[in-house]
């Protein structure tokens, strides 16, 4: 069963202080838990491993979702081999196959080192057509993926092309949100390299001891 907890929230978008109402959802199996706004409604998901998906309003067909799979293949390793496992299994061949069931996909960047939670991730900007809810519409998506414990978790964002540069703000403030139950005494688990050019979002790595931007 998924709870989800309405809380109230100050954000600073401009120099005047505006309230903003957010809900905080966590997944009662994964204990996976994230903020979105509560202009945003959480909608059924399209894919089975999809744990949680939430819409924008709007025709933009912004989106944010995060996917677990059950991936046991490295719990013999000790945690201090995480980011190594992370380059080998969810990197440039995860991605690959990932994007396939698009049309006309082509993958802006690709990242190693990133953060998601409390796992190391890689992250991924790409366009491509899609094919479902609705086949033939361009859009451009954000993604993480990454492996803690036993579970590799994924969150995606993504919106129509044309709009997706009215949304990064706001994709990065939900990843920023994502939080795990903390199952290793880890050392810092990466950062965000600087991504191009454009409008420039920060975010920390779960041990707040580094901030990156794009």
């Amino acid at each position: 069963m998924k709870h989800i907890f309405f809380i109230l929230a100050f954000a600073l978008f401009t120099p005047l202080t505006a309230q903003a109402d957010y809900y905080v959802w966590k997944d009662a199996h994964s204990d996976i838990k994230l903020t979105y706004p509560d202009t945003w409604a959480q909608t059924s998901p399209y894919d089975p491993d999809t744990i949680v998906r939430v819409e924008a309003p709007g025709k933009d067909m912004a989106e944010c979702k995060i996917r677990v799979r059950e991936d046991r293949r490295f719990l013999v390793y000790p945690q201090r081999y995480r980011a190594a496992i992370q380059e080998m299994a969810y990197s440039e061949d995860f991605w690959n196959d990932y994007l396939a069931s698009y049309d006309n996909v082509i993958m802006h960047r690709l990242d190693n080192g990133a953060g998601l939670g409390n796992a190391f991730a890689s992250l991924m900007t790409a366009s491509y057509m899609s094919n479902h809810p609705l086949k033939g519409i361009h859009k451009t998506s954000i993604a993480l993926a990454g492996l803690y414990r036993d579970k590799a978790v994924i969150y995606e964002c993504s919106a129509r092309a044309e709009a997706f540069n009215n949304y990064q703000n706001m994709f990065q403030s939900i990843l920023n949100s994502v939080e795990f139950d903390k199952e290793f005494h880890e050392l810092p688990t990466g950062h965000n390299t600087e991504m191009q050019k454009g409008p420039m979002v920060q975010t920390r790595d779960p041990s707040d001891r580094y901030t990156s931007q794009y």
